[in-house]
């Protein structure tokens, strides 16, 4: 009936107007029915919607009205209102009551009144807690939202009925831990919110990735937030620089960083300078004089009596006002400073390796901190007291070694947490020197700078030269000596600027090598001047065994095997220390110890040494070394590698079109160059090498190593480098080519200058060498001949006063006289405290070999010249130490305005 009423569009009415609007409408239809009479329509006829007549519709709903009235008259229905009430408040009332009989739980209210037994006491005691249950209910939305504000949970994520919900928040309740981290937790989602990583945060809580992939995210966000600040900022004004603002740069950061470390020197040094010794004691016995009245009494005596210990006791803060750095070994530490005395602020123990703990015990006891420096690689602590009757059960060229005593450097590796390996190799000057080492005992971690020099350098590399006819008897080995000692006095002869060591794998060859050296040195003025040159520095001439080269470096290392064939022609297998387990060792320092050169002298080829599996690495290692450096000194995969990038490729290619030959990736271990440049007017190396602002330069972990540092040690080796910028490429390529190829043609032309004229072998004069030299020391104007013409003249230098800073790699000191290798072997510049004062050029090389052992002594002599830049005079001589030091002597007595 009430879908009939809606039809009729009463819908909207209330049901007590629906009756009244009835009765209007039933006299409108009354008049409407006059009317239709009036026009002879039939008043019989029927209104009917949806096959219904409109007064039966009237009637049922005047049923319906009166049946509602009879409803609405009964006691239990008094809530009900008129009929003319809304009925929306009814229905969600029906849908109420819906829910509270479906509900479970604490909140059955129904079924418990369906259970119950007074079912009416229980809801008047329902009705009347209702006030308290609603003052409830509001502290729980309160203290809901408070939890959301506060650790941002919402309660459906702790329980979804009372009872669960009550069971999670007690259990978060007695949760300390948990509280701290939610804490952390909310923290850390405010950080980044205001970090403006918002929505990282919200997937991160929410569990939408896994935990482990949120540090890519971030780096990812990080990444992306980067790049768009630095092509907003910097990026876009490095876009605009170009390769001459990059060069000065560079320039400008080489030269000032150079001036601070130079000033922070002299800063260190005046700081120093500040520290007034103690006076101490001067008056009374003299045993009570202490400090600098004790050192100023003792240096008025020509024969001190007070003992060191004693003076080092009494006058130690005078000793260390004037000397801040003192250089010890343990014992003399132990020995000299008296416990509970003296104390430094840094102890550096130095060969770390080879000094056993309780040594350095004392030494450690008296330093306020201790760095220990070292290599482990290196030898080990030798056992120099052992007991006769140990040391009768060793072999003589095996004693004084114990493989299971532990160093100072051993305990510092287990001990310290803060450790610094030093991987880039500074002193070889090729690469061949370190590449068998790197490899077989550094795992390749060394970085190793290449040479830009061939393996065909008879200055540079590993040189290997097998002695026939030996014979190993007795501990030595006869012709081997006799072998390193010829070899010894041509590179004295040939090459006088580089510093000579010889070392042998035993004492005895050690002693037979010494005694015949010591009987040359008074036969021989040029070895006698030799060794005098070298003697008291630091690159002083040396003649030792394997056991104690460690810590000495020169240029040129001659090393003699001793090992091989016995008269029988039998090799024994017994190789001294290097059948020890660490043997090893031994090895790696014995050949590690030239800056330019190695020199092998060896009886044994690899096949003489037998490898078994009880060998030990010792033996094994020997053996890999012999085979490394008999068959050339280098490995296969250590020539070149495949291009970087495009742009490398791109600019090879050029350059090959130009007709030159390029290598890709020049190098050996942890550091390569781009493009190595070759040419065959210059078939002695490479003549330049190119970077391309690659991987090599991006490397760089500071400027300090990229620009300086990297360069130095490049430079320093004879490389040229010349750094192509990709921006100003990719700007304009043929411009950028036409320089790079301006650039090398200058280089190419300088170099084959260079071939073309380099010192050529003197062809000997028999007659005039013969017998010993008598000329006496060069080193004096009486010794020097007269200027003399020279067949091929160098090319003009540039006027003194264009030479502002040295040029070339520096080499050793003369007497306050410093000297530069400009031209490889061949030019050199002198300088005395910052001027230039003049050139010395090899004019001829004695390479060949001196027969200093048969029946005539034959001997080849090198020639240099001089040339004074203030006077523009030259002069000769054999002597290229006299050489420098007489140039310098006539340049500062010229006038003094021709002097720059």
């Amino acid at each position: 009936m009430l879908g009939d009423i809606a039809r009729l569009e009463f819908g909207a009415l209330p049901l007590g107007e629906i009756a009244q609007t009835l009765f209007d409408r039933e006299t409108s239809l009354a008049a409407l029915d006059a009317a239709l009479a009036a026009v002879s329509v039939r008043t019989d006829g029927r209104i009917v919607a949806d096959g219904e007549d409109l007064a039966v519709r009237l009637g049922t709903l005047r049923a319906a009205a009166g049946a509602f009235a009879d409803l609405a008259s009964h006691d239990e229905f008094a809530w009900v209102g008129g009929i003319d009430a809304a009925l929306e408040p009814l229905a969600r009332t029906l849908e109420q009551a819906d829910r509270l009989r479906a509900a479970e739980g604490s909140l059955a209210i129904v079924p418990a009144l369906i259970d119950s037994d007074t079912p009416a006491a229980l809801l008047a005691a329902i009705v009347a807690r209702r006030e308290d249950w609603l003052a409830a209910w509001t502290v729980w939305q309160d203290a809901a939202a408070n939890l959301h504000d506060s650790a941002a949970l919402d309660t459906l994520h702790v329980g979804t009925s009372w009872h669960g919900l009550a069971t999670g928040l007690a259990a978060m309740a007695s949760d300390a831990t948990g509280a701290r981290l939610a804490a952390d937790l909310q923290k850390y989602g405010r950080a980044l919110d205001e970090s403006g990583l918002a929505t990282l945060g919200a997937v991160a809580r929410d569990g939408m990735v896994p935990p482990d992939s949120l540090p890519d995210i971030y780096e990812l966000l990080l990444i992306q937030r980067l790049l768009a600040e630095y092509f907003g900022s910097d990026g876009a004004e490095l876009g605009r620089i170009g390769g001459l603002t990059l060069d000065a740069a560079r320039e400008a950061f080489t030269r000032i960083d150079k001036e601070l470390h130079a000033l922070e020197a002299r800063a260190i040094v005046a700081q120093r300078l500040g520290d007034l010794p103690p006076a101490g004691v001067g008056h009374g016995p003299k045993s009570q004089h202490s400090e600098m009245e004790l050192i100023r009494h003792e240096l008025e005596l020509k024969r001190p009596r007070t003992p060191i210990r004693d003076v080092v006791h009494r006058a130690g803060g005078a000793m260390q006002a004037l000397k801040p750095v003192w250089m010890m070994s343990p014992t003399s530490a132990a020995q000299y400073i008296r416990p509970d005395t003296l104390t430094f602020d840094l102890l550096v123990v130095d060969e770390a390796s080879q000094m056993r703990p309780e040594f350095a015990l004392s030494a450690v006891l008296r330093g306020a901190q201790f760095v220990v420096v070292g290599d482990a690689n290196q030898l080990p602590p030798s056992d120099h007291f052992q007991t006769a009757a140990d040391a009768a059960e060793e072999d003589e060229d095996s004693a004084g070694v114990s493989m299971d005593t532990e160093s100072i450097l051993d305990l510092a590796n287990q001990k310290f947490r803060r450790k610094r390996r030093l991987k880039w190799h500074y002193r070889s000057q090729h690469e061949s020197l370190i590449q068998f080492s790197n490899r077989e005992f550094y795992e390749n971690d060394l970085v190793v700078f290449p040479s830009p020099m061939g393996r065909d350098d008879d200055l540079l590399g590993v040189k290997c030269r097998y002695v026939g006819g030996a014979v190993y008897e007795a501990s030595i080995n006869q012709r081997e000596a006799e072998a390193v000692i010829e070899e010894a006095f041509r590179l004295m002869r040939a090459y006088p600027q580089h510093s000579i060591g010889i070392a042998a794998m035993n004492a005895k060859q050690t002693e037979l090598i010494q005694n015949e050296f010591d009987r040359l040195i008074l036969e021989q003025p040029e070895i006698r001047r030799y060794v005098q040159e070298y003697a008291g520095g630091v690159d002083e001439f040396f003649i030792k065994n394997l056991e104690n080269v460690q810590g000495d470096e020169r240029d040129i290392i001659l090393i003699s095997t001793v090992y091989g064939p016995s008269k029988d022609g039998n090799v024994r297998q017994n190789f001294g220390l290097m059948n020890r387990e660490v043997g090893w060792r031994r090895l790696n320092v014995l050949v590690t110890r030239a800056k330019l050169s190695t020199r092998l002298f060896t009886s044994l080829r690899p096949d003489d040494v037998k490898v078994t599996p009880t060998s030990s690495r010792g033996v094994r290692t020997l053996k890999a070394y012999l085979t490394y450096a008999h068959h050339g000194a280098g490995y296969d995969d250590a020539s070149g590698g495949d291009p970087d990038s495009d742009f490398e490729v791109f600019v090879a290619d050029a350059l090959r079109d130009a007709g030159y030959d390029v290598v890709h990736q020049v190098g050996v271990e942890g550091f390569r160059i781009d493009l190595g440049i070759r040419h065959a007017d210059y078939p002695a190396g490479f003549i330049a090498g190119i970077e391309c602002d690659g991987a090599s330069f991006h490397s760089g972990l500071t400027v300090r190593d990229r620009d300086r540092i990297r360069q130095a040690v490049l430079e320093n080796m004879g490389w040229r480098i010349y750094r192509i910028w990709s921006t100003d490429w990719f700007a304009n390529p043929d411009r950028e080519m036409a320089k790079v190829l301006a650039w090398l043609e200058r280089k190419r032309a300088a170099f084959a200058e260079e071939y073309a004229h380099r010192p050529q072998p003197e062809p000997g004069n028999p007659e005039a060498d013969l017998g010993l030299d008598t000329s006496g020391p060069a080193d004096t104007a009486a010794s020097l001949p007269a200027a003399s013409p020279v067949g091929a003249p160098p090319p003009s230098p540039p006027p003194p006063s264009d030479r502002t800073e040295p040029t070339g790699r520096p080499m050793r000191s003369l007497d306050h006289v410093d000297w530069y290798e400009v031209t490889k072997g061949h030019l050199y510049e002198i300088w005395v405290e910052g001027a230039f004062l003049g050139e010395v050029e090899v004019l001829s090389r004695a390479t060949a070999a001196p027969r200093v052992y048969g029946t005539q002594l034959t001997i080849a002599r090198s020639e240099y010249e001089g040339w004074v830049a203030a006077s523009d005079e030259r002069f000769k001589t054999k002597d290229i130490h006299a050489a420098v030091r007489e140039l310098a002597r006539r340049a500062q007595t010229a006038p003094a305005a021709s002097v720059t």
